[in-house]
């Protein structure tokens, strides 16, 4: 279970980590119950960390493909980002941001609005 615990918060800040940690804790989660089903014993922890790890390996593994699909834009945003030096600019920044995603996920304009990419 502390394999599945420290995978969950690696998937948002580390994501390839998240997906060795949750990988190891579903893997070493199925061995422990499989071995404690053998020996007749309780694993009470196996379970939970399995179905730990696994929400960290599948969250992990979608912010890698959000991160590979959106790899342009999220630079090309950081770096417009970077560049403002009003409030004005970079709410332009979050504009053209929201613009590139909806022009890549071919969506009608105005579904997102740059209001909501301000981080």
């Amino acid at each position: 279970m502390l394999l599945g615990s420290i995978s969950l918060p690696l998937t948002i800040f580390v994501p390839w980590i998240g997906i060795f940690t949750g990988l190891a804790a579903v893997i070493i989660g199925f061995r422990t119950r499989r071995a404690a089903k053998r020996a007749g014993i309780p694993a009470p922890g196996a379970m939970p960390g399995v179905v730990t790890g696994a929400i960290g390996l599948v969250v992990s593994v979608l912010v890698m493909v959000v991160g590979v699909v959106f790899w342009n834009e999220l630079q090309q945003f950081t770096q417009c980002k970077a560049a403002a030096n009003t409030i004005a600019e970079q709410q332009q920044c979050s504009d053209q941001f929201a613009h590139r995603i909806e022009k890549k996920l071919h969506l009608p304009p105005g579904t997102y609005k740059g209001s909501q990419f301000n981080f």
